[in-house]
This record gives structure tokens, sequence and C-alpha cells, in this order.
């Protein structure tokens, strides 16, 4: 019993083989919640354009692995090398800056003069606003030595803590970055990788559908001159 495709289904079959491929190969930019990009907004209004290290700090932290990062994440862990593309120090700057935004919220709430601002010391020394007045436990430890904290825009509204490497925590930058119009670096790393892959399977899918379309045309080209001897 042998089996075998027409031509027709044949071609259906890598049209959908190239469908697969474009759906698996697109990946879907997270959803951002409302909340955040109306506050995005609102502090573009109120505050003017974003600094420069907070729409393009020169160090971001992106938990999500791209097409490119999930295929070395496969080879290396076929080789048996562990990698991590979310840098541990980088993960522990935004932490800190989860604490310290939660330390002047407490602050603004127990005082009349309430923090609009940030400064680096208010953190990070003894003398610092927040660590005398206890809000913070200790001063926080920069994980890297160029790490230096500061806000932008009002605290008491909708104001965000920001680190000169780092730049903001991840829901804030991606919004950041959609309001602003920024592209982040690595969405066109990831861009043009899926372009480079799209072209090149899709080369070799409708070689492949020429090939098939051939080898059938001459199969059936090859049968009929039987029937005719």
């Amino acid at each position: 019993m042998t089996f075998s495709l027409s031509p027709r289904k044949s071609l259906k079959v890598v049209l959908l083989l190239a469908v697969l491929f474009l759906v698996l190969a697109v990946e879907p930019q997270p959803l951002q919640a409302d909340d955040i990009e109306k506050q995005m907004r609102e502090l573009l209004a109120e505050a003017g354009p974003f600094p420069e290290a907070v729409a393009r700090p020169r160090d971001p932290v992106n938990t999500e692995l791209t097409i490119r990062e999930r295929f070395n994440r496969i080879w290396n862990n076929f080789l048996g090398f562990r990698v991590t593309y979310a840098t541990a120090r980088g993960k522990a700057c935004h932490a800190n800056q989860r604490v310290i935004a939660g330390a002047i919220e407490m602050y603004n709430m127990d005082n009349a003069t309430m923090m609009k601002t940030l400064r680096h010391d208010d953190a990070v020394m003894a003398s610092g606003a927040l660590v005398r007045g206890l809000y913070l436990k200790n001063g926080i430890r920069p994980p890297e030595s160029d790490c230096e904290y500061f806000s932008f825009g009002d605290l008491t509204k909708n104001g965000i803590v920001y680190c000169r490497r780092h730049g903001t925590i991840e829901p804030y930058y991606k919004a950041i970055a959609k309001v602003a119009g920024v592209k982040m670096p690595v969405d066109e790393r990831a861009e043009n990788l899926q372009i480079a892959l799209a072209g090149m399977v899709g080369l070799i899918l409708i070689s492949m559908a020429v090939l098939i379309v051939l080898f059938f045309s001459r199969r059936q080209s090859s049968e009929a001159s039987d029937a005719d001897k």
C-alpha cells in the first residue's frame, strides 16, 4: 500500500507549515495594564519628555526572552551550559526601586511636607530622609557601583523612581516605550531576527513547493507516457 499526495494537497501542506511558522515566529507583545499606560501618559503630559535614562536605559532589564535568546537557551542547555538573560544585578536594582517607592509612599502618608522628588542620598545614606525617618531600615545597597536612584515627575502624583543605569521597573519601561513611541533595543534585535528567519524559512518552503509540483508533474507525465504505450 502506497501513500501519495496530489500536487494541490501537497501545496496545502506546505502553506499550512508556512502559516504555522509565522504564527510561532512572531512574538506577541504582552498587553500593558491600562492603568499603567494611563499613568505614563499623564506623567508625560505633566513632566515633559522622559529622561534618556528612563526611555533608553544603558542596561535595561527584560525578563522575557526573544526568539534568538530562546534558541540560544535551548542550544546552551543542550551543551550543558546555564544562561540567564535578565541579570541578577539588574533584577536586584529593580527590586530596590520597588522598596524605595514603597518607602516614599509611606513617608508621604505620614508627613505634611511630602517628598516630591528623590535624591540618591535619600535612599542610600544613613542621613537620608527615608533612612533617618525609619521608612528604610538601612540604606539601600545599589547592586552596581554606577546605580544611582532618582525620580522623574511628582512623586505625590504620577512620578516614578528610576536608576541611571537600569532605567525604571519593567512594567513602567514597557508602557513608556509604547507611550513615547520608543522602540526597545530588545524589540529591535528580535524584529531583525524574525525578519531574517521568516525570509529564510519562506524561501525554503517556496522551494519545497516548487520541487513538489515538479515531482508530481513529471510523475503524471511519466504515467501518461506509460499509459499511451
